[in-house]
């Protein structure tokens, strides 16, 4: 688990932020206020020495909607977040 911020979103994924790096394909749930999105990790890069750069793919909700459907972009950008 990590706290996490994201960076930003599309409508088939999103890149948020972690302590640590993620393997790529590792399935990855972000939670937010009461919501989930589950995805699996697409890339992922060194942004800083202790900070890297996530990109989350086949990104759905719990209830198995696309994120753009969710309405919630602008939200998503201005969360910070919890991945595990």
């Amino acid at each position: 688990m990590a706290v996490s911020q994201v960076l930003d979103t599309s409508p088939s994924g999103l890149r948020v932020t972690a302590p640590y790096p993620f393997p790529i394909g590792a399935r990855i749930e972000v939670l937010f206020e009461n919501e989930k999105i589950s995805g699996s990790v697409r890339n992922c890069v060194r942004a800083l020495p202790t900070q890297f750069h996530i990109g989350i793919g086949e990104a759905k909700a719990a209830n198995g909607d696309s994120i753009g459907s969710l309405g919630k972009d602008a939200e998503l950008d201005r969360l910070t977040d919890v991945l595990r």
